[in-house]
């Protein structure tokens, strides 16, 4: 059976349903002469697609400095639950695949990108480095990264951690003041 993940249609403060597909899209370069950070992230939903990867619902868009700190652009930012029939290596590889077609090298760990898009989580699965590409749910550095929690917390405050069990907004608390996230549309 084909895993399959529905938003459902009530506020998403009301939400407790851990039934989700989490991912974030972020990019800092120019994927294009005609394709700016954002424009690449809103292309890249777009081309999702076509792998059968659709948007239920997103945050807004969030300005972010790199983390690590560095010297490099900051980044734009999003998280979007997801609706698929893949399964979650499935789903990974969609996701190598779309950032592949928007030109990302992976030439430096942390370095810029013209594309970056993370599995964030998958239902409740918890696993790690399973299959071809590692595959690690939840992602394993999500709750240390300000630009993931917050736009999470805006959409589903009430999303629950598969491993710490706790609720996202709660979890954010946790965060420290050192990196720099700035929510720069609806």
């Amino acid at each position: 059976m084909r895993a399959k993940s529905v938003y459902g249609g009530t506020k998403a403060d009301e939400i407790a349903d851990n039934g989700i597909i989490l991912i974030a899209l972020g990019s800092n370069l120019w994927s294009s002469p005609q394709l700016s950070p954002l424009a690449t992230c809103e292309a890249a939903l777009f081309k999702l697609r076509e792998h059968g990867v659709i948007e239920s619902r997103g945050s807004g868009w969030y300005a972010s400095s790199p983390v690590p700190s560095s010297g490099q652009n900051w980044y734009i930012n999003k998280v979007s639950v997801v609706t698929t029939e893949l399964l979650p290596e499935e789903l990974l590889e969609a996701l190598l695949d779309v950032e592949n077609d928007f030109n990302r090298k992976r030439s430096k760990k942390w370095g810029e990108r013209t594309l970056d898009l993370d599995l964030l989580a998958f239902n409740e699965m918890v696993c790690e480095n399973l299959g071809n590409h590692r595959l690690n749910l939840p992602h394993p550095r999500m709750l240390e990264r300000r630009f993931i929690v917050e736009p999470l917390t805006e959409i589903l405050p009430k999303w629950v951690h598969p491993i710490y069990r706790r609720e996202i907004k709660d979890l954010s608390q946790a965060l420290g003041e050192d990196q720099k996230v700035l929510r720069i549309s609806v």
